[in-house]
């Protein structure tokens, strides 16, 4: 009965491990309304075989805005969210929402002492809107979650997010395969420095963020560049990223030189590499500052 026992224990324990088994992938990032979650102990992962994606109830629901209780007597995880009451007990999908009950695609498990849902959970249950971005840079997945915003079918996750940093609609060139935003004549030229910021998009290539001014106006040193644009792109795509203040004090720099010299400055480029992905600044034809985020 002793060895039973102990047999049975170890195969709990593996039960338990199964997530950090070969069918499993934990290289899924997570971010809500843009801004990264962290997972300090258990990660998200795919479960390979099923195409399914889990994450760790508690830090999703409440980078949400949720408080999030666990009651071990029924191994059951609940969740208050704008005073919506759910209750999820672990080994079920069926689930209670405000005492009515609902179901989930698979149920929720305890791995690592931590309440692991399907990703389904997050839209169905919380009302969030869920979007899949395909691996970029690092090669890690990438789940994008919006509080009370529908993405909008057909629209690749970087380009959504471009718009809401900037808050511009960009446009399909479906030959190219390419997305941009280039301001209206009128709003350019009703600004006296005659400067503007363009964004694209390119499938397998690069994000695209470039400030340029005219090289018409009677002293083009004396042209006022606003490098707010690249600032937000930066923040937006690599929140809180160290060296972000650096990449800024460059992009300054590029812009003065190229202000100071009236457009004789040659081209100039510099490359950084923030998690894993390469971003890089470029300078060039007397009347430009881009910041590139390279696939």
């Amino acid at each position: 009965m002793k060895k039973l026992a102990v047999l049975l224990i170890a195969v709990f324990v593996l039960i338990l491990a199964v997530p950090a088994s070969a069918g499993y992938n934990h290289k899924v990032d997570v971010f809500v309304n843009d801004n990264p979650v962290v997972f300090p102990d258990q990660k998200p992962f795919i479960d390979t075989k099923a195409s399914r994606t889990y994450v760790p109830l508690r830090f999703v629901s409440e980078a949400l805005g949720a408080v999030v209780d666990w009651d071990d007597s029924k191994q059951t995880a609940i969740v208050v969210r704008g005073g919506k009451k759910i209750e999820m007990r672990i080994g079920t999908n069926i689930v209670l929402v405000d005492g009515k009950t609902a179901t989930i695609d698979a149920p929720a498990m305890l791995v690592n002492s931590r309440t692991v849902v399907p990703l389904r959970f997050v839209s169905e249950v919380l009302g969030a809107a869920v979007e899949w971005a395909a691996p970029v840079g690092s090669g890690n997945g990438r789940v994008l979650i919006y509080d009370g915003v529908t993405p909008k079918p057909g629209k690749p996750a970087d380009v959504a997010r471009l718009e809401r940093i900037h808050g511009v609609t960009m446009t399909q060139d479906p030959v190219v395969k390419t997305w941009h935003y280039i301001p209206p004549r009128e709003e350019t030229f009703a600004n006296k420095d005659r400067s503007h910021v363009t964004l694209s998009w390119t499938e397998g290539g690069s994000i695209r963020v470039s400030i340029a001014w005219a090289r018409i106006l009677p002293d083009i040193r004396e042209v006022k560049v606003d490098l707010t644009p690249i600032q937000k792109t930066l923040d937006g795509f690599f929140p809180g990223h160290p060296k972000i203040p650096e990449i800024m004090a460059k992009a300054k720099e590029m812009a003065d030189i190229r202000r100071a010299s009236g457009g004789s400055e040659r081209h100039e480029s510099v490359n950084y590499h923030l998690n894993g992905q390469r971003v890089m600044l470029q300078s060039g034809g007397g009347n430009f500052v881009s910041l590139a985020i390279i696939y």
